[in-house]
């Protein structure tokens, strides 16, 4: 059987340190309905990309057994555009962020149990609505990693 809600909390349980400080999260579960300026920075383990027509889950069959491949989206908030002075303020964070992000990938290339392995991803810095239509605006990075289960 698949353990989705268990890769999404061994990536919850991954620590990713920005200027001395890990990143809070919040699991797919606990997702606010929208961010306080004192939530910030924050990283969201969000079950939806940024794509219009969402993400497409392969799966094989061999034998008894399954192979899936998933794509989960991890959606850093910084803050937003309107505080600070602008991207010259934010992109040193934004960059420490991704640079902190890799590294903890490192260490986490296997997940839950090690039947989950990330096989590939992409860093998206840009400007963020959150939540998605919304008004407020932030930088941040999405994150989108594709990964294997064995299940």
């Amino acid at each position: 059987m698949s353990d989705l809600s268990g890769i999404y909390d061994a990536l919850e349980a991954m620590d990713v340190t920005l200027n001395a400080a890990v990143v809070p999260v919040f699991n797919y579960d606990e997702l606010p309905d929208s961010i306080q300026t004192a939530q910030l920075p924050c990283r969201l383990l969000h079950p939806l990309g940024e794509q219009p027509l969402g993400s497409v889950t392969p799966f094989t069959l061999s034998g008894t057994s399954l192979q899936f491949g998933w794509t989960i989206f991890d959606l850093f908030l910084l803050r937003p555009v309107g505080q600070g002075i602008g991207l010259v303020d934010a992109a040193p964070d934004l960059v420490a962020y991704m640079g902190a992000y890799a590294a903890a990938l490192k260490t986490h290339i296997k997940l839950v149990g090690h039947t989950v392995t990330i096989t590939g991803g992409a860093f998206d810095p840009a400007l963020y609505a959150y939540p998605r239509g919304g008004a407020a605006i932030y930088f941040g990075v999405m994150v989108t990693l594709r990964m294997t289960e064995l299940a």
